[in-house]
């Protein structure tokens, strides 16, 4: 760990996997990574799963052999042998190929609607 005026800078954990949680601002639904290892820039918001890399949350599953996590942008970075995986009966969507030439996979599932509020 590395910490710049007392605060945690950077940080690296190695396991079998490697396991982080986070809670995004304004959800319900916890993010959860797990690598080898796993890289983290608190400076820059970053957390960067290395080999076997997955990201969850609810069913929605993300896979490759590196994967960056934006924590402030909740934007992921997908490289070598992506797949991303959501609810079942989901539409699926095929993206450029990633510099390691394994072809990336989008399914994304529509979120289930609401009830409709009525009022008597």
């Amino acid at each position: 760990m590395e910490y710049v005026d007392d605060k945690l800078d950077k940080a690296v954990a190695w396991g079998n996997p490697a396991v982080f949680k986070t809670l995004p601002d304004g959800q319900e639904d916890i993010v959860t990574g797990k690598g080898q290892r796993i890289e983290l820039d608190n400076t820059g918001q970053v957390v960067t799963l290395h080999e076997n890399a997955v990201i969850q949350q609810r069913e929605d599953t993300v896979t490759g052999e590196i994967i960056v996590y934006n924590l402030t942008t909740e934007q992921l970075q997908i490289r070598g042998g992506s797949k991303v995986r959501k609810m079942p009966d989901a539409t699926e969507t095929s993206a450029e190929q990633d510099s390691s030439g394994e072809r990336s996979r989008v399914v994304i599932q529509p979120r289930p609607k609401k009830a409709p509020v009525t009022t008597e």
